[in-house]
């Protein structure tokens, strides 16, 4: 599992006078965010150069869970982002869990099956992530530890 703490600053952004707490669209973006710019490009080698190039990664399922407010006025606490990827038992998806949490426990959770989407020739084919040498061996450093 890898966590990231989302500061208190950037979650700010997302204030508007509208509603005094994260909305669930912000929770999805959050989500994306940090799942597409820091997760993915921090560990999967070459990924920023790859990516749309070589291969694409989708979202093809995602299962949400929200959990209770975060209000703005009192966030006191770190807030986290974790994700973490379940297993390696489908060959076509890669599951991944995502949470964000402080310390009093989990505001916002939600399960994904990504898919990889690799170039053949001059097209696009859906394909084990398997087949994809950079994501093959993060995913599997995650799960194997």
């Amino acid at each position: 599992m890898i966590t990231y703490e989302i500061h208190k600053p950037f979650i700010m952004q997302l204030e508007t006078n509208d509603v005094p707490f994260v909305s669930f669209d912000q929770y999805n973006n959050l989500v994306k965010l940090y799942r597409d710019d820091f997760y993915a490009a921090q560990h999967v080698d070459s990924f920023i150069c790859d990516i749309g190039v070589e291969y694409n990664v989708w979202t093809v399922e995602c299962h949400n869970r929200y959990y209770r407010h975060l209000w703005f006025d009192q966030i006191e606490r770190p807030i986290s982002i974790s994700f973490e990827v379940v297993d390696l038992r489908k060959s076509a998806t890669i599951p991944l869990k995502i949470k964000i949490f402080d310390a009093d426990g989990i505001y916002f959770e939600q399960d994904q099956s990504i898919c990889i989407e690799r170039r053949v020739g001059d097209r696009f084919l859906i394909s084990s992530w398997r087949k994809v040498e950079p994501v093959r061996a993060f995913v599997q450093r995650e799960v194997n530890g």
